[in-house]
């Protein structure tokens, strides 16, 4: 029986705006060791192959740090001769030739003889090797975010591709159909062409929830998921690897899930907190209410985040005010679900008046939600703020300045370039610009 190992999605070097510089390399850490560990199970299973189905890296310029440490684990894996084939996602292949020249990151270990890569992104390569007296043929594309949307990017590969080997194994990184998400505009596989590939089993990168399923043709379709939770939305998702094993006409797939850093979501909604006419109350926040009263739901599942950076909420380092958040508010809320090694997002929403909004100290609750997770992410996208006297909507989230958030969105831009002189520049002066222009578009409405 042949045995592959399959991963995909591994992320490694993943930027986080709003961690603290050590707790992002601590963060980063924890992608490594799950990737690791994928390595780890192909040399206690003796495995015979060694397969990635993209995003090795979630960019196509990674740091020294994580090509240092794919090294030493593609080294690992050669020592002891399993053979390791590789495709590019869209997170490590460059999107144009004036991106690095258009090389992948993965080309230097290919150039090292670490790893065959399938570096075309037009046609299928095919790579035939001989494993326990069968011709076991790996073939690969690697992906090309630039294709039109409305063509499946096997339709022309598909006319002409053959069955060459006794087991044939195909590598791919894209959404399946499906599969993938109907709202998200990007090139999708389809399954009759998938099928008419006449492989064994298909692995898919690209989709960060693991899927199986079978083909009419008799193919197994694998997606391998993530090795890690990278955003919020995914806390529910599972994360591990499959291991393939494999005779002719024959192929079987147990999934391995790894365990992941905790992550949550809590959600708080503030649209049933009295509001009684006349001054506040110094103990808003206070009795014995339930959790329904203060419509609380927790563990709620929302779309992935593109980053953790979406509040612009300030760390700060005042206590919480006595008069908001004590008893069975706020506070408890994100005290009950804290855990030091977790990444924590809470949501604020709901209808609040503008009274009760300016006694909440977010920097107070931030900064003590971060002293009690490994990261809190607070936001209030969702927190309509009205004037109680007049029901009167003054707007939404924390800033009601348009010009600030402006300066602060771009200064979020400007921290996820920091490595790269260049293009800092470019964004620093394309932020003035903007801040220039809004400034003289809003001069005579102020």
């Amino acid at each position: 029986m042949i045995t592959a190992i399959v991963t995909s999605d591994n992320h490694l070097g993943v930027y986080y705006a709003r961690l603290r510089p050590d707790r992002l390399e601590e963060r980063r850490r924890s992608l490594q060791r799950a990737f690791e560990r994928v390595v780890d199970a192909a040399l206690e299973r003796r495995a015979n192959l060694f397969l990635h189905a993209g995003d090795l890296f979630d960019r196509p310029d990674p740091r020294n740090a994580e090509r240092l440490f794919v090294a030493r684990q593609m080294r690992r894996l050669g020592e002891a001769n399993i053979p390791i084939f590789a495709i590019t996602g869209n997170h490590d292949s460059p999107r144009s030739y004036g991106y690095d020249g258009g090389i992948a990151p993965q080309e230097e270990l290919a150039a090292l003889d670490a790893i065959h890569l399938f570096r075309n992104s037009h046609e299928v390569q095919s790579r035939m090797v001989e494993i326990q007296g069968q011709r076991v043929c790996i073939w690969g594309m690697s992906s090309d975010f630039n294709r039109p949307l409305d063509v499946c990017p096997l339709e022309d590969t598909v006319k002409e591709h053959q069955r060459e080997g006794d087991i044939n194994i195909g590598l791919l990184h894209y959404g399946v159909e499906g599969w993938a998400r109907a709202d998200v505009q990007e090139p999708t596989l389809s399954l009759e062409n998938l099928d008419k590939l006449q492989a064994d089993a298909l692995c898919i990168g690209h989709l960060h929830e693991r899927q199986q399923k079978r083909l009419p043709g008799g193919a197994v379709l694998l997606n391998p998921g993530g090795t890690e939770h990278i955003h919020f939305g995914e806390e529910k998702l599972e994360c591990g690897f499959w291991i393939l094993s494999m005779e002719p006409g024959h192929v079987e797939a147990e999934y391995v899930p790894l365990p992941t850093q905790p992550m949550r979501t809590l959600r708080i909604d503030l649209t049933d907190w009295p509001a009684p006419p006349g001054p506040l109350s110094p103990a808003w926040g206070e009795g014995e209410r339930s959790e329904s009263e203060m419509g609380l739901a927790k563990d709620t599942e929302e779309d992935p985040q593109p980053e953790f950076n979406s509040s612009p909420v300030a760390n700060g380092d005042s206590p919480l005010s006595p008069s908001w958040g004590e008893g069975p508010g706020v506070r408890a809320a994100i005290e009950e679900v804290s855990d030091p090694s977790q990444l924590l997002r809470v949501r604020l929403s709901g209808r609040v008046p503008r009274e009760r909004f300016q006694e909440i100290d977010l920097a107070a609750i931030q900064a003590e939600a971060n002293e009690r997770n490994f990261y809190c992410q607070l936001e209030t996208a969702e927190l309509t703020v009205y004037d109680h006297a007049e029901d009167l909507l003054i707007g939404y989230g924390v800033s009601f300045d348009a010009g600030a958030e402006l300066k602060h969105q771009m200064q979020c831009v400007l921290e996820n370039y920091s490595d790269d002189a260049a293009e800092q520049e470019i964004c620093h002066l394309a932020g003035q610009h903007l801040e220039m222009t809004y400034d003289r578009l809003t001069k005579g409405a102020r």
